[in-house]
């Protein structure tokens, strides 16, 4: 099997598309998204101790979703890419938000979290469960214009997601693990429909 046929198997199996009421996912051609959350810049890409892998490079979601607009396949929020540019922390506020859903079509949330050796999951705000920023931000797009939400996870560990079947505009939730050097390349192949996301949990 060639390299690039390795990579598209891998991306396969590690994404887990574990909701997509509506068919919200894959985004149809040219759709407009608003990408929300600091885990689109700030990806955990692999384990921690002797789970930690050194690589040259890393690509997160921001970049793979960046990539697939230049492609003309989607039309990401120049104004929110900005501002998670300049502060990959930043919080929209409520209006924020509101401007958003007028421009755009969905609305993207990145959660990410680390795991492995020595950086178990607790039950604390950030890290089992939502920081308060999260939660924030949650709340604010459950309540805003925006029709459909997708949620993307970013992690190693379980984290609670008890959450996102009390919101109705929340609507595709996609487990992405830890994904590798190239992962930010792979959440935009599923986002965008190249890659069917096979991966199977024990109950799927």
């Amino acid at each position: 099997m060639t390299q690039k046929g390795i990579l598209r198997m891998r991306e396969q199996l590690i994404e887990f598309l574990l909701e997509n009421q509506n068919n919200t996912l894959p985004f149809p051609a040219g759709c407009r998204v608003a990408l929300f959350g600091q885990g689109q810049i700030n990806m955990t890409d692999g384990g921690t101790g002797s789970a930690r892998v050194i690589t040259a490079y890393v690509i997160n979601p921001l970049e793979g979703l960046s990539r697939a607009e230049k492609d003309g396949k989607i039309v990401i929020d120049s104004k929110l890419k900005e501002n998670y540019i300049a502060d990959p922390d930043f919080v929209p506020s409520p209006q924020d938000i509101a401007g958003a859903a007028e421009r755009n079509d969905i609305a993207c949330l990145f959660i990410s979290r680390n795991a492995g050796e020595g950086s178990d999951r607790k039950d604390l705000p950030g890290d089992f469960r939502l920081s308060e920023a999260e939660e924030q931000l949650i709340t604010a797009l459950a309540a805003s214009p925006f029709k459909n939400v997708a949620v993307i996870v970013n992690s190693g560990g379980m984290i609670d997601l008890s959450w996102f079947s009390k919101y109705e505009n929340f609507k595709s939730l996609l487990f992405v693990w830890q994904p590798g050097m190239e992962g930010g390349l792979a959440v935009a192949n599923i986002l965008c429909g190249d890659i069917n996301p096979s991966g199977r949990l024990a109950d799927t």
